[in-house]
């Protein structure tokens, strides 16, 4: 719930590629993961992975990490 509202706040405030978006979507993923709702998880999960993509490149180590939170 928390995490959600954390979102919507981020949301409101910054550019969609900011690298605060990216680490919100990560814990919700990682919530959504614990909870053993997959689906939704590698949802939030692939927008962590896009934005980091986007602005850190394939090659950075926060950027592997997402990949490896996508299986």
């Amino acid at each position: 719930e928390y995490y959600h509202k954390d979102l919507n706040i981020k949301l409101a405030t910054l550019d969609e590629t900011h690298p605060d978006m990216a680490r919100t979507y990560n814990s919700i993923g990682s919530i959504l993961d614990d909870k053993g709702d997959y689906e939704k998880a590698l949802e939030y999960y692939n927008k962590d992975l896009t934005i980091k993509l986007a602005t850190l490149g394939e090659n950075h180590p926060d950027t592997a990490r997402s990949f490896n939170s996508t299986g």
